[in-house]
């Protein structure tokens, strides 16, 4: 008993010690962005140039200073058909390619690429708003998250 105390005390102890913290709830990122120019699918260029700034409106200070040039396309697609030739399992794919141009000379490509299999449900309605949690949630938080870390590589 008095083992199991003082081994659950020493790990709670060494835990709290480390220093852990997340990456992406740091606000200081070592760059800030510049001019973002976006084309392919507004609304899903939108969100992830709101989640970017999100999380370096804070680096008025950075020297580093990048332009972006975001492409995103969605494409939806049939996996398998029942017997009735009605679709059953659906695939969501997002692929966003990324240019960084770090100055006048300097210009990166970069493609990020997600992709989600689901099961075809009954209502369209339902569908639908099946689709957007997928596609607003995961993928595209994903995506952002992918992008701060390779911008924070550069």
């Amino acid at each position: 008993m008095i083992k199991k105390i003082f081994f659950i005390s020493f790990i709670i102890i060494f835990i709290s010690g480390c220093n852990y913290t997340p990456i992406y709830s740091k606000k200081d990122q070592n760059f800030k962005l510049g001019k973002i120019e976006s084309s392919g699918n507004v609304k899903l260029n939108k969100v992830i140039i709101r989640n970017i700034k999100n999380l370096t409106k804070y680096n008025l200070n950075s020297s580093k200073i990048f332009n972006l040039k975001i492409e995103t396309n969605l494409k939806k697609e049939i996996k398998s058909k029942d017997t009735k030739g009605d679709p059953k399992t659906l695939e969501i794919k997002i692929v966003t390619n990324l240019i960084v141009n770090k100055d006048e000379t300097n210009s990166l490509r970069k493609s990020f690429s997600y992709s989600s299999t689901y099961n075809a449900l009954d209502s369209e309605f339902e569908l639908n708003k099946y689709e957007k949690t997928i596609i607003e949630k995961t993928l595209i938080s994903k995506i952002s998250q992918k992008i701060i870390v390779y911008l924070q590589t550069l």
